[in-house]
């Protein structure tokens, strides 16, 4: 009884292209639907507990459409916008927490990432150059 197919011609086009034309579309969709998503796999790198002066750390994440950065430090409520994170000569002799927030149209994640800054001189010191 449904194996009866009925063929219609609208605007010269047959109904088995626009049902392929169809199908095709709605398996674009599934394909957007199905690479789009929130940020996810946050990674801080180098993840260590000293830094110093100079030093870097990279924040990164996964997600579709690609998620933007921005770190916020805990203690006095800073934002810095990006993901890249450098440690400065102001931020010596103290301990820093920070969090990492990865955000995109979806959603956001974030880790909290705590650390000393250390001078050249200290480092030094401990090598016993």
């Amino acid at each position: 009884m449904f194996n009866d197919v009925i063929l219609l011609e609208v605007n010269g086009v047959n109904s088995r292209k626009m049902l392929r034309y169809m199908k095709y579309l709605i398996f674009v969709q599934l394909i957007m639907i199905m690479t789009a998503g929130a940020p996810r796999n946050l990674q801080i790198t180098p993840r260590q507990l000293i830094y110093h002066p100079g030093n870097r750390i990279q924040c990164s994440a996964e997600g579709n459409p690609a998620p933007s950065y921005q770190w916020t430090d805990l203690v006095n409520g800073n934002v810095i916008q990006g993901a890249v994170l450098i440690i400065s000569e102001d931020m010596l002799d103290n301990t820093h927490t920070f969090q990492c927030t990865a955000t995109n149209l979806y959603n956001s994640t974030s880790s909290i990432f705590s650390f000393s800054v250390e001078g050249i001189d200290i480092l030094i010191s401990r090598l016993g150059i």
